[in-house]
């Protein structure tokens, strides 16, 4: 998610890019005579005309700038799939801990709940919801 700064300049980007004002760019918006505007124009369709229909929407536009922040800073490139492999990780981790409450009867406790949702880190199995009282079947909160 972009910070409101950085949202702001990417809409004053486009607004001033979008000459006619109709919320979208596309090549009217740019000067057909001027070769260099055409190649800008090609090349921005290109980078953020993301379904190809000629027409660059804001959506498509945020889209593009950060795909192309992306491209031009391995750094930051690098960060983002760190980021994404351990999103992933953690999303592994937790469909396997709900694959064993399935597998124990689709039960979950709220402690149980509180521990996927922490993967598996954070408060001990034996504390949680019930203020570390032990929980015997058929009592505390079950969640289906």
């Amino acid at each position: 998610m972009l910070d409101r700064s950085t949202m702001a300049v990417v809409n004053n980007t486009f607004d001033k890019i979008d000459n006619n004002g109709d919320g979208q760019l596309d090549a009217n918006d740019f000067d057909h005579q001027d070769p260099d505007e055409r190649a800008q124009w090609a090349g921005l369709a290109a980078a953020a005309d993301a379904n190809g229909d000629g027409v660059v929407t804001r959506a498509e536009f945020i889209e593009g700038a950060v795909r192309y922040a992306l491209l031009e800073d391995d750094d930051l490139a690098e960060l983002v799939a760190k980021v994404r492999d351990k999103v992933n990780e953690a999303i592994t981790r937790a469909a396997s801990h709900f694959e064993e409450v399935v597998g124990n009867g689709g039960d979950m406790s709220e402690t149980e709940m509180g521990a996927a949702a922490d993967g598996g880190e954070g408060e001990d199995a034996d504390e949680g919801a019930n203020g570390g009282e032990d929980e015997e079947e058929g009592t505390g909160t079950r969640m289906k």
